[in-house]
């Protein structure tokens, strides 16, 4: 009877939002040089954020953004900060969406819900879709077109989005531009704090569990973690890294459960989150171009990371399992890595051996992927989305 109640409630509140859009929609001029921009789970970030501060230099936009928490802005003349997250329900930006010309978004939970003659909606997405698709995908749909990294993609994107391939554009993805122009050492994270390390690493694993539907069931651990799965593992990982002086930036997925190993504090192991790097006053994707190599597994971020040339390890531990809780979009997600796989600790030990040894076994194969798979292979994603919208 309440799950009754709540969606006759949810329902309501989308017929009350659609008649406040058809009322603006008909008192309202479209306004060519309006954007409304979304970042991922109501932030403001992702390549909506790098897009946006390019658009601002041209100096003729007015932008509206749709955010989880608008208190945590300042708003101008320039850039108004709205309300809207997930299937909130907000007339002020029922308004904006009636009047802007363009909507650029990231993630299928934005309420892109409506589109009027006119009007463009762009679904910017968030990475290389290596994982199979899962969840309800909300509201993807409603777009006109879509981004992908490049032209081999777009067949992928196409599949895991849902959508025609014809809606696919090859022009990158803004964020890739801010990770090209943050391509430093690893010694110049803010997170060394001081301290000289032979290598830093950023490790970006994707999540097993999560505090709602997301999570992979087959591939849970003590620890949220693949191949360390156990704390006495992720010990012995430390003093593997002490004995090389390379430190590990344990960067935790958005969706990823809370774990017990997360609160300990280790000297060559640090974790963070999301509140760490806005400490900084840095955005994701400038933090992880400080670094001397990446160690993720079945994450877009391997794509992107590509584009710095630096070396990277695959921890494939688990993916027999994954492919049969999740899945992938290709029968083998190899087809998009090149790096170290890394099944077990020898494995592991081997990467950090070659990375501290200056050993880089894979750059050749790290070229030809990038060539295959990149458009905006010299950071101008933003430079190409605005020639090809006229912007």
């Amino acid at each position: 009877m309440l799950i009754y109640i709540n969606n006759s409630i949810k329902q309501c509140l989308v017929l009350i939002d659609k008649l406040f859009y058809l009322f603006f929609k008909t008192i309202t001029k479209i306004d060519k040089n309006l954007i409304i921009f979304e970042g991922q789970m109501g932030h403001f970030d992702e390549s909506s954020f790098v897009l946006y501060q390019y658009l601002k230099e041209k100096g003729k936009y007015k932008f509206v953004w749709m955010v989880k928490d608008p208190s945590k802005y300042i708003a101008s003349d320039e850039t108004k900060y709205i309300y809207r997250y997930r299937r909130s329900f907000n007339i002020m930006a029922d308004y904006y969406y009636a009047k802007a010309a363009y909507s650029f978004y990231t993630h299928g939970t934005s309420p892109i819900r409506y589109k009027r003659i006119g009007q463009m909606k762009i679904y910017i997405g968030h990475g290389y879709a290596i994982k199979g698709h899962k969840g309800d995908g909300i509201l993807r749909h409603n777009f006109d077109y879509a981004f992908a990294i490049g032209e081999e993609a777009m067949v992928t994107q196409s599949i895991f989005i849902g959508c025609d391939k014809n809606k696919m554009l090859p022009l990158g993805l803004p964020r890739n531009d801010m990770l090209m122009q943050n391509n430093k050492t690893g010694n110049e994270n803010p997170m060394v704090q001081g301290r000289n390390f032979s290598k830093v690493i950023i490790w970006m694993p994707t999540f097993r569990e999560t505090k709602g539907g997301l999570s992979e069931a087959n591939c849970a651990t003590e620890t949220g973690l693949p191949l360390f799965d156990t704390a006495e593992k992720v010990e012995k990982l430390n003093e593997l890294l002490c004995s090389y002086n390379c430190l590990v930036i344990l960067k935790l997925h958005r969706l990823q459960l809370e774990k017990d190993i997360f609160k300990r504090k280790f000297s060559n192991i640090i974790i963070i989150g999301d509140k760490e790097i806005e400490e900084f006053g840095l955005q994701l994707y400038q933090f992880i171009g400080l670094s001397d190599a990446l160690l993720t597994d079945y994450s877009s971020v391997s794509v992107d990371y590509l584009l710095l040339d630096k070396p990277i390890g695959y921890i494939l531990s688990d993916i027999d399992m994954y492919m049969k809780d999740r899945g992938f979009t290709s029968k083998d997600p190899r087809d998009v890595m090149a790096g170290e796989y890394i099944y077990e600790e020898n494995d592991f030990n081997q990467f950090i051996k070659d990375l501290v040894d200056e050993n880089d076994k894979y750059i050749e194969v790290r070229h030809k992927l990038t060539q295959r798979l990149h458009a905006a292979a010299n950071g101008d994603s933003c430079k190409l989305i605005c020639k090809y919208f006229s912007l």
